[in-house]
């Protein structure tokens, strides 16, 4: 599967938060794009190129309860009735999904908030984009608060963060399980030694020494007995 994440953010060297999802991506096999620092080329060059993934994220900070404008003018540029309308859509059966992170608390969002709105709600204008260019939409990652949170709850946003731009979808306990074989299998020093990786293994009913077990069975080829 092939992922390109679409970053808005005008200042993204002096974010926190964009710094490091940036970090938790590049060890993983995805592409980004920072709309805030590439040339427009050619229109036909930039949905070409979207054609190629299997699933195409938009990741941003909210800014009055919308993306940063450079989201919106690439958006008109590239997203073109003849190539997302209908029956003609470029991009059908593709995955998408948003990553949106907001320096406000969760409460605010909840039914009853100083915002009066959920984050699904302000986000509608995107999820109607995929909708009509006939893409299976995913449920949005959000991010709250990402300088309170503790060492332990960002190493947590890093793992779910992974998981959402590689992981199979649905998330289901069998690909959150096939998830975990694939990136203990090319990390193998960093979930002996990850205390967040440990506890959502946990969470999952599955023991570290098991999955060591299970990879190597995989690689071996199986159990011959069975």
């Amino acid at each position: 599967m092939k992922t390109l994440i679409v970053i808005s953010h005008p200042d993204i060297e002096n974010s926190n938060t964009q710094q490091f999802l940036l970090q938790g991506a590049k060890h993983q096999n995805v592409d980004t794009l920072h709309l805030d620092n590439y040339s427009f080329n050619s229109q036909a060059n930039q949905q070409s190129n979207l054609e190629k993934y299997d699933r195409i994220i938009f990741q941003f900070p909210l800014y009055w309860y919308s993306a940063p404008y450079s989201l919106k003018k690439w958006i008109d540029e590239v997203f073109t009735r003849g190539f997302v309308y209908g029956s003609e859509s470029k991009l059908i059966g593709k995955e998408f999904g948003i990553v949106v992170s907001t320096g406000m608390p969760e409460k605010n969002f909840a039914v009853g908030g100083g915002d009066g709105y959920s984050i699904d709600h302000i986000m509608t204008p995107y999820y109607a984009l995929a909708r009509r260019a006939g893409m299976q939409i995913l449920p949005t990652l959000k991010v709250f608060q990402f300088y309170n949170m503790s060492e332990r709850e960002h190493m947590s946003l890093l793992v779910d963060y992974q998981r959402y731009i590689t992981q199979k979808y649905p998330d289901t306990l069998e690909n959150k399980i096939e998830w975990f074989i694939n990136q203990f299998d090319e990390q193998v020093d960093e979930f002996d030694n990850s205390e967040p990786v440990k506890n959502l293994l946990e969470d999952l009913g599955i023991e570290l020494d098991t999955l060591k077990l299970t990879v190597e069975d995989i690689k071996n080829g199986g159990d011959s007995n069975e």
